[in-house]
């Protein structure tokens, strides 16, 4: 049977328009196999152009027929084939719609303001840094600022904008002048028994600057009772540089007494924020002797 073949002729439609005409030819004797499939059919068929442009011109062989095929004779049967085409789309993934990034100022009076995770409401924005807000403050009040940055869908959190990291810097004012930050609190602090119902207090700071603080603030109470902040009992100074190192004893107790110590530091009147309370039991014993020192096999010897 000859192979049938279909031509496309006319401009080109869309699968909505009716079917273009189709223009059936045959060969009764092998040829050569056209170099593509693409190629335009003038080139190995003979055939009258038609007046208007063809266009997407291309061989499509006839397919197997879906019903019963009848038996060969010599003239050939056609059977109609279909007629590729080619289409295209547009994917269109998931979008999301951006507010402008910008710089938001949260403010609170007397304490940290509270970070929930979308820094709640902001007092005021910005596009840029450096900004200079022009918000007002009430006087004589500690006003606890922080910023975060939206970057048009998330919320950055507060971030670290005081000098040693923390989420927030304090804005301290007297009438309408600002009295500058608080000194920082001691780095590290304990209590020991050293014996005879005598407390120790041992403890460590650090601060470089203007702002370092000028003495140590011991508020201690015996029995019960909680010392209170910025009203110290007791006071040490603290050098001008360098680490400062606290070896202070509390009076004597009774043995099992309740001793209560809180420790700031101080520059003048201006106490540090941090205040931790600590309590220990006074013990009037003696302290603990230390291990002694024995040898065993395999040690270094022992120098006399």
């Amino acid at each position: 049977m000859p192979e049938q073949v279909f031509f496309i002729r006319g401009p080109s439609r869309s699968p909505l328009t009716p079917e273009p005409q189709l223009i059936r030819g045959s060969r009764s004797r092998p040829r050569r196999r056209p170099r593509s499939r693409s190629q335009c059919i003038a080139e190995h068929y003979n055939f009258v152009p038609d007046p208007a442009p063809t266009q997407c011109l291309q061989v499509i062989r006839s397919p197997r027929p879906t019903v019963a095929r009848p038996k060969r004779r010599a003239n050939s049967r056609v059977y109609l084939g279909a007629v590729r085409g080619r289409f295209t789309g547009e994917l269109r993934g998931k979008y999301r719609i951006f507010n402008d990034a910008e710089y938001r100022l949260y403010t609170a009076a007397g304490t940290a303001p509270d970070d929930d995770g979308d820094g709640g409401t902001p007092l005021d924005t910005n596009a840029t840094l450096p900004w200079t807000p022009t918000d007002t403050y009430a006087a004589s009040t500690e006003h606890y600022l922080s910023l975060s940055w939206f970057n048009g869908v998330i919320d950055s959190g507060f971030r670290p904008v005081g000098s040693r990291g923390e989420s927030h810097h304090i804005l301290r004012l007297s009438g309408l002048v600002e009295k500058g930050p608080r000194p920082y609190g001691p780095h590290s602090w304990s209590l020991h028994n050293i014996g005879g119902g005598v407390v120790r207090i041992i403890a460590h700071y650090y601060e470089s600057g203007t702002y370092r603080a000028t003495s140590w603030a011991i508020g201690y109470e015996f029995g019960g009772g909680t010392p209170a902040a910025d009203a110290p009992d007791a006071t040490q100074a603290i050098a001008s540089g360098g680490i400062a190192t606290l070896s202070y004893d509390l009076p004597a107790q009774a043995d099992g007494t309740e001793v209560q110590v809180r420790l700031q530091t101080a520059r003048g009147t201006t106490y540090s924020a941090d205040s931790t309370v600590l309590t220990i039991t006074a013990d009037d014993g003696d302290p603990t002797a230390p291990l002694a020192v024995e040898e065993w096999p395999g040690a270094l010897p022992t120098l006399l």
